[in-house]
C-alpha cells in the first residue's frame, strides 16, 4: 500500500511541477474578406507557422478562423484563397484572446491575353499537417458525385461503408470548412457534383468533448475539407428511379420471377437545415433510390421472393450556435416467402455404415414496422448535452413448415414435422441522455455522465401442429405469449489533467436488465398443457465495470492505457414447468492498450492491445433440454465457464505525396482462452439421458450441448500498394494477404483441431484520365488449406474477376456496363 501511495505523491509532484512551468494560453482569430466588398470569403486556407509547428484553418461561413492554445509569442500567418492574391502576416501574441484587423485579398486580374501552359499540378501535396489532393488530376463524367474522385486517390479506400485514410476512418466532411452536409461523412460525397471540387484536405481536428476542455494535445479525429469552385450555400438532390426484369432462371412453376423497382428521394442540405424524403418499393432485396448504387450489385432473389416497401423522412435544425434538432421516421413493409433444404451426410462409424438428415423449410412472413427518432444537442461553452429518445411498434405474421428425417443405413428411422403460425406485435421505448461538464478554473478537468433506458413488450399468439413417424401421433397446440422487458444503465467518469499533455481518468458504470416472459401452450386435442413447450420465468442481468485510464497526447503521439474490472451477475428465476432459480456470476480484468504515432501526416504508425470476457447465457448454464425438435435436442452445462479473448493489432501506412503512392500493412492476431463450442452426441437407440431427468433421447435423435475447448486462435498479415502508371493514365491497387486459424470442435465425443491456412492476392487497375470513357478492372484469388486431426482436409480456391467500363456518349447520358466471373473450386483428401 505505502508503494502506491508513493506514486501516486510522485506523479502529483510531478503534475505540479509541469503546471508551474506551462506557459500562458493564447488563442489567435480574424476574418478574411474580399478587397472589392463582396462580403466575407468563406473556405480560404489560412496556415499559423512557428519554428515547431504548422497548423491549418478553414475560414467558416463568416469568413472567420480561430487558432486555439497557440505557444509562441510571435507567429507567422500565410492566407490564401483560389483565384485572388494571398498574403503573409507577422503577428504577435499575448494571454488570451488575440483578435487581428480584417484581412482583404484581390483578385487576380485575368488578362487573355497569349496563354501558355507551364505545368500541371502533382496530384497530391502538404500544407503544414494537412494533405491535399488536387482534383483536376482525376478526370470524372457529367453526373458523377465527389466520391467517383476519392475512389481513386491513393492512400484512400473505401470499406464498410466508411471513407477511410491511411488506415484512419474520415469522421466528419466539411464543404469549404462549413458542416453543409451535415454529421455524415458520406454525405457530401454522395451528393456533391464531381466537378464542382477543386481539392480535397485531409487533416486532423480535435472533437467537440476535446475542444470543450481547451485541450490542444487531445486526441483527434480524422476530417475531409471539400474546396468547391461554386462556394454552395444549399444542395438540393432529386432522384427517381424504376426498373422491370424477370430471371434468368425458371422457378418451380416453370416461369421466371418478375423483378422491379420503384423508388424516389428528395435531399435538401444547408448549414442550418437538412431534411430528406423518400420511398421504395421493390421485389430484389434493394434498399437504395441511387441508381449508382443499384449498378453496383444486384441482391437477387436468394432463397425465394422478397418484396419490400419503405418510406421515410428526416429533419435537422440548427438554432444558433449551440443547439442542434434532430428527429426522423421510417415505415417499413416486408413480405417474404423462402424456402430451403438442406441435407448432412455424417462419416461411417462403428454404430452405421451411412447416415444422413434432412431438413426442409418453407416460410412466409408479412410484417410491418414503424419507428421515430428524436435527438436534441445543446453545446454551450463549458458543457456539452446531449438528449436522444427513440420509439419503435412492430407487426409480424409468419407461417412456417419444418419437417426433419433421419435414414440410417439406407432406411428411414424416423421422421417429424411441425406447421406453425405466428402474431407477434412489439413496443420499445428507449433514452439516452450524456452531460460532460469542464470547469471553468481548468478546462482540462471534466466529468462525463451518461444513461440510458429503455422498455418494450411483446404479444404473441397463435398454433403449431407437430407430427412424428405417423399421423397418429399429431398435437395440435394452440399458444399464448408475454412479455415485457427494462433496462437502465449510466457511468460516471472523471478526467485529472497532469500537465499540458497527460491526463488520469476514474469511471464506474453499471447496468440492469430486467425481463419476464411468459408462454402458454394447450393441446386442443387433450385440453393438457404441453410442458416443453410452455414457460414462465424472469431474467435479471446486473453487470459492473470499474476502469482507470492514464492518456497522453501530443502533435504527434497518442498513448491510453486502461485497466477495466467487470462483475456480471446473471439470474433467472422459473415458476413454470419447475420452480428453481438459476445464479451465476462472472468477474474479469479486462486491460486495453493504444498507441498512435503519426510522423508528420503522411506516415502513421499504431498498436493496439485488449482483453474481453464473453459470458455464456443462462439457457447455456441450466441443467435443461430442449425437446421442441425431437430428432435435434438442445441442452445446457452446468459447469460453463466464460470465455476470454486477447486480441493485439499492428499496422503502418505511408503516402508520398511526390509520386503519389501509398503502402500499408497490418497484423493482427487473437487468442481464446476457454472458447465455448459444441459437442454432438448421435443416439443409434432410445436412450435415457440421467442428466436431464431421464428424458429419453429417441432413436436417431442427436443432442448438442455446450462445452469449455482451449486452443482457439488465429493471425491475419494484410498489405496494400497503389501507384499511378502514367504510360496506361491509370491506377494501379495491389492487395496481398494471409491467414492462418486453429478452430478446436467436437465430432462426436472426440475433439478435432482445424488448422487453416488461407493467402489471397487481389489487383485492381482503374482508368480516370478521360472525361468521355472510364474502365476498371479486377481479378482476385484465395486459396484456402484447413488440415483436422480426425478428418479429412480440404482445400478451396476462390477466383474473382470483373469489369467495367462507363462511356459519355452523349451529353446528358453515358453507358455503363458490367463482367462479373466468379469460380470456387473445393476438394479434400485423405
Amino acid at each position: 500500500m505505502f508503494r502506491y501511495l508513493m506514486l501516486w505523491a510522485l506523479a502529483a509532484l510531478w503534475a505540479q511541477a509541469d503546471l508551474q512551468g506551462r506557459p500562458p494560453v493564447r488563442s489567435l482569430e480574424g476574418v478574411v474578406a474580399d478587397s472589392a466588398g463582396s462580403g466575407p470569403l468563406v473556405g480560404a486556407s489560412v496556415l499559423l507557422m512557428t519554428p515547431g509547428d504548422t497548423l491549418l484553418r478553414i475560414t467558416d461561413s463568416r469568413g472567420a478562423f480561430r487558432f486555439e492554445s497557440v505557444r509562441d509569442s510571435s507567429v507567422r500567418l500565410r492566407i490564401g484563397y483560389l483565384g485572388y492574391r494571398g498574403t503573409t502576416r507577422n503577428v504577435s501574441t499575448t494571454a488570451g484572446t488575440n483578435r487581428i484587423d480584417t484581412v482583404f485579398l484581390g483578385e487576380i486580374p485575368i488578362s487573355l491575353g497569349e496563354i501558355v501552359v507551364q505545368g500541371r499540378r502533382p496530384l497530391m501535396s502538404e500544407r503544414g499537417d494537412t494533405i491535399v489532393y488536387h482534383a483536376e488530376n482525376v478526370h470524372v463524367l457529367p453526373g458523377d458525385e465527389a466520391l467517383q474522385i476519392v475512389r481513386g486517390l491513393p492512400g484512400m479506400e473505401l470499406k464498410e461503408g466508411e471513407v477511410r485514410f491511411m488506415g484512419k476512418t474520415i469522421e466528419r466532411t466539411y464543404v469549404d470548412g462549413r458542416p453543409l452536409f451535415g454529421e455524415n461523412a458520406r454525405s457530401a460525397l454522395d451528393f456533391l457534383a464531381a466537378n464542382d471540387v477543386v481539392d480535397i484536405q485531409v487533416y486532423d481536428e480535435l472533437p467537440e468533448e476535446e475542444r470543450l476542455k481547451g485541450n490542444k494535445n487531445g486526441k483527434k479525429r480524422t476530417v475531409m475539407n471539400l474546396v468547391t469552385r461554386s462556394k454552395p450555400e444549399k444542395s438540393v438532390n432529386v432522384e427517381a428511379l424504376a426498373g422491370y426484369g424477370a430471371d434468368i432462371d425458371r422457378g418451380p412453376d416453370g416461369h421466371r420471377k418478375g423483378r422491379y423497382g420503384a423508388g424516389a428521394s428528395y435531399n435538401y442540405f444547408s448549414e442550418r437545415r437538412i431534411y430528406s424524403v423518400e420511398a421504395n418499393s421493390n421485389n430484389n432485396n434493394q434498399s437504395s433510390n441511387r441508381i449508382r448504387d443499384r449498378f453496383a450489385s444486384y441482391a437477387g432473389g436468394g432463397d425465394g421472393d422478397r418484396r419490400s416497401t419503405t418510406l421515410g423522412a428526416s429533419l435537422t435544425h440548427r438554432y444558433g450556435k449551440h443547439l442542434t434538432l434532430s428527429g426522423n421516421y421510417r415505415f417499413a413493409n416486408e413480405r417474404s416467402e423462402t424456402q430451403r433444404i438442406t441435407q448432412q451426410i455424417y462419416f461411417p462409424s462403428e454404430a452405421y455404415l451411412s447416415r444422413s438428415y434432412t431438413d426442409t423449410t418453407r416460410a412466409s412472413r408479412l410484417g410491418r414496422q414503424h419507428s421515430a427518432n428524436l435527438d436534441l444537442r445543446y453545446n454551450p461553452k463549458n458543457d456539452y448535452l446531449v438528449f436522444a429518445t427513440s420509439v419503435q411498434y412492430s407487426d409480424d405474421l409468419s407461417h412456417s413448415y419444418r419437417g426433419a428425417r433421419n435414414e440410417l443405413d439406407g432406411e428411414t428411422t424416423n421422421r417429424v414435422g411441425a406447421t406453425e403460425r405466428n402474431r407477434e406485435k412489439s413496443r420499445n421505448l428507449s433514452g439516452r441522455l450524456i452531460w460532460a461538464h469542464s470547469f471553468k478554473n481548468n478546462p482540462k478537468r471534466m466529468i462525463h455522465i451518461n444513461a440510458q433506458g429503455s422498455t418494450s413488450r411483446d404479444d404473441a399468439s397463435g398454433w403449431r401442429i407437430d407430427s412424428l413417424s405417423t399421423d397418429n401421433d399429431r398435437t395440435f397446440l394452440e399458444t399464448s405469449a408475454g412479455g415485457w422487458s427494462r433496462s437502465l444503465g449510466g457511468n460516471f467518469s472523471y478526467t485529472e489533467p497532469l500537465g499540458e499533455k497527460s491526463s488520469v481518468t476514474a469511471g464506474y458504470g453499471i447496468s440492469v436488465d430486467n425481463s419476464h416472459s411468459k408462454r402458454m401452450a394447450v393441446d386442443r386435442f387433450t385440453g393438457l398443457i404441453d410442458t416443453t413447450s410452455t414457460y414462465d420465468y424472469t431474467r435479471n442481468y446486473t453487470t459492473q465495470t470499474a476502469e482507470l485510464g492514464f492518456n497522453r497526447y501530443s502533435q504527434t503521439c497518442y498513448l491510453f492505457v486502461r485497466m477495466g474490472y467487470q462483475s456480471a451477475r446473471q439470474n433467472r428465476d422459473e415458476a413454470f414447468p419447475e420452480t428453481h432459480d438459476d445464479r451465476r456470476t462472472f468477474r474479469s480484468l479486462q486491460p486495453s492498450l493504444s498507441f498512435h504515432y503519426s510522423i508528420r501526416q503522411t506516415r502513421n504508425l499504431y498498436f493496439n492491445y485488449s482483453g474481453s470476457a464473453r459470458q455464456p447465457s443462462v439457457e447455456q448454464l441450466r441443467a435443461e433440454l430442449d425437446t421442441r425438435n425431437r430428432l435435434s435436442l438442445t441442452g445446457g452445462t452446468p459447469g460453463l465457464r466464460q470465455s476470454y479473448t486477447h486480441s493485439v493489432s499492428l499496422g503502418y501506412y505511408h503516402t508520398d505525396t511526390k509520386s503519389s503512392r501509398s503502402v500499408g500493412f497490418n497484423l493482427s492476431a487473437d487468442l481464446t482462452v476457454h472458447d465455448i463450442a459444441t459437442r454432438q452426441r448421435f443416439f443409434a437407440e432410445d436412450t435415457p439421458l440421467e442428466q436431464y431427468g431421464g428424458y429419453v433421447a429417441p432413436k436417431g435423435s442427436t443432442l448438442t450441448t455446450p462445452v469449455n475447448v482451449n486452443g482457439s486462435g488465429s493471425v491475419q498479415a494484410n498489405g496494400n500498394f497503389s501507384t499511378p502508371l502514367k504510360p496506361l493514365k491509370s491506377v494501379l491497387n495491389c492487395t496481398a494477404g494471409i491467414g492462418y486459424s486453429r478452430r478446436p470442435s467436437y465430432i462426436g465425443e472426440e475433439l478435432d483441431y482445424t488448422n487453416s491456412l488461407s493467402p489471397r492476392i487481389g489487383v485492381h487497375l482503374t482508368g480516370n484520365q478521360s472525361t468521355v470513357c472510364q474502365f476498371s478492372l479486377s481479378a482476385n484469388l484465395s486459396y484456402n488449406h484447413s488440415s483436422n486431426s480426425l478428418r479429412d482436409d480440404n482445400s478451396t480456391i476462390t477466383q474473382q474477376t470483373g469489369a467495367q467500363v462507363r462511356v459519355n456518349f452523349l451529353k446528358h447520358a453515358y453507358f455503363e456496363t458490367n463482367y462479373a466471373y466468379y469460380l470456387y473450386n473445393s476438394f479434400s483428401y485423405a
